[in-house]
């Protein structure tokens, strides 16, 4: 499958891997000279004298290395040639880009010739380097295209900021052999064939825009050394704003002069950075980022685990390094930044994109919530990557210091330290199940305020510099609280089992005693608790179901195969139970006695969803009590998830005498109104009787229908297949008396409508 970007550029990619030596081979080149003057495209086709000169290129390649060398901490080394000769094409630069659909062509087909003119101009660029190509070092080899002209996407035409002026100009772009039929790369000898390419235009300055190219440069080379875009390469937002260099508002930060720092995950991908990963409460000063030579051994990434394919990512982001300008100079603001990362959703999009993206608008298939890096905005607006629209016209937010640990509004001047596991801005999983995960920041003594202002808001903004925040990460939750395997009590504390249903396997990953996973008692009572298509249900002895009951589980999107066991457990130790409910997504449901799904804490992020499940395993849910502590195990795709429960108990059916009154505590008559004829009758009392009769009547009186039941059951009751084929269309009185064992008798009415067709 080929899927083309909000450019018509295909946003498949070959994933480069991670060298550390790259040969950077610079070739400059020229198109035909435009006479007269082209008003489609910006320029004639020929370079400035400036922008020829060799020294003008060194200038950027220089600011690449060294931005790479920093990002990676040392681990990039980059090298370069710049051709000495100046390659002018035979075709001008309209030639190579059509502006417009001819009749009848589709957007789809316009956007292939759009790309296989570009692949043409590729190919024709390399033809004339070829020569020259062969005389260079193969190894670790990409070429970088830097022709004359300028980019559409930053000057203002359709896909700028200024209205329609040059679409003729070309794009920035990668390109390799992902893009199939459009370009295979080129051969220039045998054995020796070129796989990828870089382009970029002589500059980005025209139409009152001055803008670096700096930002496209290190996108570029981000992408050879397999570093993928982190914007949604099919709608062409911002995802991660300007937070992260391969977001395309990150390596323009800075108007592209000073793109940022790639992002925590993006570096850890590169194996250029190596987290601490918290598994409990914790107190862990982070250090900066863009100052990794002044950290020493304090970590510059921390991994938060939530379920067993998601995860948070925080790393303390800095403009400054004691005082002095840093990579990361053209941010918003400093300070902590908390990053959401879905590991199964960027292994899908990385295998989709074969490596070049990990953010994409999925269509009906990965629904629009479903991205594989997301930034936790910590002031609860959630705008990064949005348009938002004013009387004075358009506002693209790319983030600021609101959306940063710690930070205060100058209006408000209440400081917001933390990211709390619900509200807003919350580290719940992608389906939004509670994590209990609870983020700090402190501002450290020494720490400088750094002022700056959201546009999105309105406001001015409060954030802190400093080479190290400390960051206390928590795990909260008043019935339900996430633990690690390493917090449980010792084995031996676990009561003995005989028999134990726990894999053999499981021993391998967690080490967990057979003793933890016994069966678990099922509770002696007269109701019956099971699951459909996205319901819970509970029946009685008589197969009636309770009141409010069955429970709607979701009313958003559904959840289905239910093939779990829900468990019943009085969470919040109260004497009434909750029944949890595993779904299939990986969530745990709570649904309380009176048939209503609890919200706060629950759902719970226990197991893994993948959308390839056809049909998803079951999890299996155990309780075990520990002394005076409970325990809830949640056992989903061979992972252990442990929860820690301050308030639970085991749900005990009370004993206690029964309570008998004569009376019809319910009545009804279904469906109602009653079409083709047929009818259900159900009805609970409260004590034994000898039998009950159904009468009813017509809006004059006149009984048209009657019904003796014979056997009455104590509790609930339902009478099927009743007839009420004979009655004519209109609205009747329906009457049900009850005869009770101690004499009394007992009237309850309804009224039921008879449709007939």
């Amino acid at each position: 499958m080929l899927g083309y970007g909000v450019w018509g550029i295909p946003f498949l990619f070959v994933a480069a891997i991670a060298a550390q030596p790259l040969d950077i081979h610079v070739l400059r080149v020229q198109f035909k000279y435009e006479d007269p003057d082209n008003s489609l495209t910006t320029g004639r086709g020929n370079f400035t004298d400036s922008s020829k000169a060799v020294g003008y290129w060194e200038r950027h390649i220089n600011f690449a290395k060294d931005y790479f060398k920093k990002a990676s901490g040392g681990r990039v080394n980059i090298n370069h040639i710049i051709y000495p000769n100046v390659y002018t094409l035979d075709s001008s630069i309209i030639s190579y880009n059509r502006t417009s659909r001819r009749q009848g062509e589709k957007m789809e087909e316009f956007d292939s010739v759009r790309t296989a003119d570009y692949a043409r101009f590729v190919n024709d660029v390399l033809e004339l380097a070829k020569e020259d190509i062969k005389n260079r070092p193969v190894m670790n080899r990409v070429i970088l295209i830097a022709h004359a002209g300028h980019s559409r996407l930053i000057d203002g035409g359709t896909m700028g900021t200024r209205g329609a002026n040059t679409p003729g100009d070309f794009i920035d772009a990668y390109i390799d052999t992902s893009w199939g039929d459009f370009w295979r790369g080129f051969e220039v000898s045998e054995g020796d064939s070129i796989r990828s390419v870089m382009v970029t235009s002589e500059t980005a300055e025209q139409d009152g825009l001055k803008w670096g190219i700096e930002g496209t440069i290190t996108s570029q080379i981000g992408r050879e050394l397999g570093l993928p875009y982190t914007f949604d390469v099919v709608k062409g937002f911002s995802r991660l704003g300007y937070f992260d260099g391969m977001d395309f508002a990150g390596y323009n930060a800075g108007d592209g002069f000073f793109p940022s720092l790639p992002s925590a995950w993006l570096r850890i991908h590169a194996k250029w950075d190596t987290p601490i990963e918290v598994k409990k409460n914790d107190v862990i000063e982070i250090c900066a980022a863009s100052c990794a030579e002044l950290c020493g051994d304090s970590p510059q990434i921390v991994k938060i685990p939530i379920n067993n394919n998601e995860y948070i990512l925080l790393e303390n982001r800095q403009r400054m390094c004691e005082g002095k300008a840093g990579i990361d100079t053209a941010l918003p603001a400093s300070g902590i930044v908390a990053w959401r990362v879905n590991e199964w959703y960027v292994r899908e999009f990385l295998s989709l994109s074969s490596g070049g993206a990990v953010n994409a608008w999925g269509g009906d298939n990965y629904r629009d919530h479903q991205f594989g890096i997301a930034m936790i905005e910590a002031s609860g607006v959630l705008g990064l990557g949005k348009e938002f629209k004013s009387s004075g016209g358009s506002y693209f937010y790319f983030g600021s210091g609101s959306d940063l640990l710690p930070h205060k509004r100058f209006k408000s001047k209440d400081t917001v330290f933390s990211i709390n596991p619900s509200g807003y801005a919350n580290t719940a999983s992608t389906f939004g199940g509670y994590s209990g995960i609870k983020i700090t920041a402190r501002i450290p003594a020494g720490a400088k305020e750094e002022k700056s202002f959201n546009g999105l808001i309105g406001d001015s903004v409060i954030t802190w510099q400093a080479l190290k925040i400390p960051v206390e990460i928590e795990r909260l939750g008043e019935f339900v609280r996430p633990i690690s395997m390493e917090s449980l009590p010792a084995k031996d504390e676990f009561p003995e089992c005989e028999e134990s249903p726990k894999p053999a396997y499981l021993n391998k990953s967690y080490n967990l005693g057979e003793e933890i996973f016994c069966p678990i008692s099922e509770d002696i009572n007269k109701e019956t608790i099971f699951l459909g298509n996205n319901r819970l249900y509970i029946v009685d002895s008589n197969g009636v179901a309770l009141p409010n009951f069955p429970t709607i589980l979701s009313n958003g999107e559904p959840l289905a195969n239910f093939r779990s066991k829900p468990l019943a457990i009085d969470i919040d130790g109260d004497g009434s139970r909750e029944i949890l409910i595993p779904a299939n997504n990986g969530l745990i449901l709570a649904v309380n006695s009176d048939g209503r799904l609890l919200k706060g804490e629950f759902p719970v992020a226990a197991g893994t969803f993948f959308y390839e499940d056809t049909l998803p395993p079951p999890m299996q849910l155990l309780f075990k009590q520990s002394n005076d502590s409970a325990y809830l195990f949640a056992l989903h795709r061979d992972i252990i998830k442990a929860f820690y429960l301050p308030k639970a108990k085991e749900f005990q059916a009370k004993e206690s005498a029964p309570v008998y009154k004569d009376e019809i505590s319910e009545f009804f008559i279904f469906p109602n109104p009653i079409r083709m004829g047929k009818a259900a009758m159900r009805f609970r009392i409260l004590a034994p009787a000898a039998g009950a009769t159904l009468d009813v009547f017509d809006i004059t009186g006149f009984k048209v229908f009657s019904h003796n039941v014979s056997n009455v059951n104590h509790g609930s009751n339902q009478i099927d297949g009743l007839d009420f084929s004979n009655l004519g269309s209109d609205v009747y009185s329906a009457r049900l008396t009850v005869k009770f064992a101690s004499g009394n008798r007992k009237e309850k009415w309804m009224r039921i409508g008879v449709v007939r067709r």
